[in-house]
């Protein structure tokens, strides 16, 4: 952990702007402005790995994070009655444990993290929610190895992540976006593009419906060039803009970009149900 005297004032705000991110997507009773179903809360510090130690009660700040942005938010969803069921995707490249655990036995709350198993050394298949209703609320894919791609990426989606969207039909999605996943981040050591972000962003609002309000977080990420273009994906999509691929430097990685994940069997969802 690194902190100074001015962390607790930003980690307090980071956490109350992704509430009110929840709070300005759900809200059905806002004319004016123009209301919107979809935010980025481009919030630090990050937030997945705090608040969870083998879902005890201790509230533990660890791996940059100090407050649990995504679950506070999703509890607050909850229990203010502003969404019934809150979908979190997390596909940082580091597992969530903060909100994996936060989250387990909680059967409004679906958490499903795409990560390798490094730190935080959680997250294991076997890991599917709590007893009773939240049996199969919590989904982990754990890449054994590096330099996964966009196609790996699109499999998971097509096969299990999209599927279990469907299935569970949520009223609001949350995304702890880390993009550290990205071609070129220190960390990583994986190779997605700019604009396999794009068409994962549009997938998940395809599968979920496009009324559906979602707020993407900022999480982990340590490449500035790199997250300046993944982001300007996300964007895009968010926006229901096109995108069109103009970084060189990516040209061979960017097959994706022009294939849908989607379409999702009716039988996957089945099996998710």
């Amino acid at each position: 952990l690194y902190f100074n005297n001015f962390t607790f004032q930003a980690a307090t705000l980071a956490a109350g702007a992704v509430i009110e991110c929840v709070n300005a997507v759900t809200d059905t009773s806002t004319t004016w402005p123009p209301r919107t179903t979809r935010a980025i809360a481009l919030v630090r510090p990050p937030g997945h790995h705090a608040a969870g130690r083998n879902r005890t009660d201790r509230h533990d700040a660890q791996g940059f994070c100090f407050f649990n942005n995504v679950a506070i938010a999703a509890r607050h969803a909850v229990k203010s009655g502003r969404a019934g069921r809150v979908f979190i995707l997390d596909w940082d490249i580091h597992h969530g444990n903060g909100t994996q655990d936060a989250t387990y036995d909680d059967p409004d709350i679906f958490y499903f993290s795409i990560h390798r198993g490094f730190y935080p050394f959680t997250g294991n298949y076997d890991e599917t929610g709590g007893e009773g209703d939240a049996a199969g609320t919590n989904c982990n894919i754990m890449w054994d190895l590096g330099g996964m791609g966009n196609a790996e990426y699109a499999e998971a989606f097509r096969e299990l992540v999209l599927p279990a969207v469907m299935s569970f039909r949520p009223e609001l999605i949350l995304v702890s976006s880390g993009l550290d996943a990205a071609m070129g981040d220190s960390l990583g050591d994986c190779c997605l593009t700019p604009a396999m972000y794009y068409a994962m962003t549009n997938s998940l609002l395809a599968a979920a419906g496009r009324d559906i309000p979602i707020v993407v977080v900022q999480e982990g990420g340590y490449n500035l060039d790199v997250i300046s273009d993944c982001e300007e994906g996300i964007a895009l999509a968010l926006l229901d803009e096109p995108w069109k691929e103009d970084k060189t430097h990516y040209e061979n990685k960017t097959f994706w970009c022009t294939k849908s994940i989607l379409p999702v069997t009716a039988s996957q969802v089945l099996e998710h149900s």
